[in-house]
């Protein structure tokens, strides 16, 4: 059923993409990181591959493919898009995931910045990078605090 789901907006998406060519770029950017994370959402790792550049896809796909035979993505939010200028062919999109690993119970999560590019010739955004935002370690009693930081 949950595939059926993602089929399905996958298939009314591109009937959207296809039917309106006046779309700006910052709509598709928004439609395109949308259907990247629901994609990696619902472990469909072909659909999210379009995603990323031919010269990157082959080596992305062997590494989600290993990914997922230990962990489970169980949710993701889009925290913000930052594309400044419309014009610009570059955006960082900040994402929050949900995980567990597949012999366990404890829900992780993590925030990541993915880097996305638009390639004019393709008339279409990628996803090139994705870097995880590194939590602060918490403070506990023994930890010195140091001044003039």
């Amino acid at each position: 059923m949950i595939r059926l789901v993602s089929l399905v907006l996958l298939f009314l998406s591109s009937i959207a993409i296809g039917c309106t060519g006046s779309e700006s770029s910052a709509e598709r950017l928004q439609l395109s990181v949308m259907m990247y994370n629901q994609a990696l959402r619902w472990g469909n790792i072909g659909d999210a591959a379009s995603y990323i550049p031919d010269d990157k896809r082959e080596e992305w796909t062997k590494r989600r493919r290993r990914l997922e035979e230990t962990v489970v993505i169980l949710d993701y939010d889009l925290v913000e898009v930052r594309h400044p200028d419309a014009a610009a062919p570059k955006a960082d999109v900040t994402v929050s995931f949900e995980w567990r690993g597949k012999s366990s119970n404890v829900v992780e999560t993590g925030k990541f910045v993915q880097e996305w590019t638009y390639r004019d010739v393709d008339k279409r955004w990628f996803m090139i990078k994705q870097t995880e935002i590194k939590k602060e370690e918490p403070l506990d009693e023994d930890t010195p605090i140091r001044e003039n930081l």
